[in-house]
């Protein structure tokens, strides 16, 4: 049996320090994916705390998306998700004074730098999915069709970032990507040539051929319309109004 933890400090912060204990146990993988944790009465003779505290600790860590909490089925450990992530910063950004503009040039940056390193270090894989990615895209063009458009546009941006075979970069960033390709609307979603379906075609051919350079300059032309005027209203809108619209 687990000794009860040597809580010192305001009986407030019990529920903190319980929430820790937990959250080091999943972490640090005692307790794995899909499995079902300790009930609220077990971890509170263990641990040497209240049930309530145990209560508001598993709520936390659900709320953080580190444990499932289902009424008769009991408490397990959930599996790694970017979902968390992608809410936090949408919350800040959403509670910033930041524009769609500010955004786009925020992606501009990231995809440049990106595209460079896919096409260094891409695998045959890689290269299969965006090949699927763009051809879902294309279907969608032809058939005009911009909402059926939005997933394949994210999954090829996606699996760009995938492609730079860096786990620890895919983490950080696949969740900010989702964000932002969410805000990525064209001006006419009615008129695919404004879409940038024929930009992400070189896009692929630069990766594929492994020349980074022209896949950095490929991506830059993908983003001609951040300094279109024709995007400037667009740009301009607060990027909370979008996102709250979402």
């Amino acid at each position: 049996m687990t000794e009860p933890l040597p809580f010192v400090g305001k009986p407030e912060l019990l529920s903190d320090t319980v929430s820790e204990a937990l959250e080091r146990r999943i972490l640090s993988g005692e307790w794995v994916a899909g499995q079902r944790v300790p009930s609220e009465p077990e971890l509170s003779q263990q641990l040497g705390v209240s049930r309530s505290v145990i209560r508001d600790a598993v709520r936390s860590l659900a709320a953080r998306g580190l444990l499932d909490v289902r009424q008769g089925s009991g408490t397990t450990v959930r599996p790694p998700t970017d979902d968390t992530y992608t809410d936090a910063l949408t919350v800040m950004l959403t509670r910033s004074d930041l524009t769609v503009g500010d955004l786009a040039l925020a992606r501009e940056a990231l995809d440049l730098q990106l595209a460079e390193i896919a096409a260094i270090r891409h695998e045959a894989a890689d290269l299969v999915a965006l090949e699927l990615h763009l051809g879902q895209l294309v279907a969608a063009a032809e058939a005009r069709d911009w909402p059926a458009a939005e997933a394949p546009h994210l999954a090829f941006h996606l699996a760009i970032l995938d492609a730079t075979r860096l786990p620890a970069l895919m983490i950080l960033l696949r969740p900010l990507q989702r964000l932002i390709l969410a805000t990525s609307i064209p001006v006419r979603a009615d008129d695919p040539s404004t879409w940038p379906v024929e930009r992400e075609v070189a896009i692929l051919d630069a990766i594929r051929e492994r020349d980074p350079r022209r896949a950095r300059e490929a991506m830059a032309a993908h983003y001609w319309f951040i300094h279109d005027p024709v995007y400037a209203d667009q740009h301009a809108l607060p990027l909370s109004d979008l996102l709250t619209q979402a």
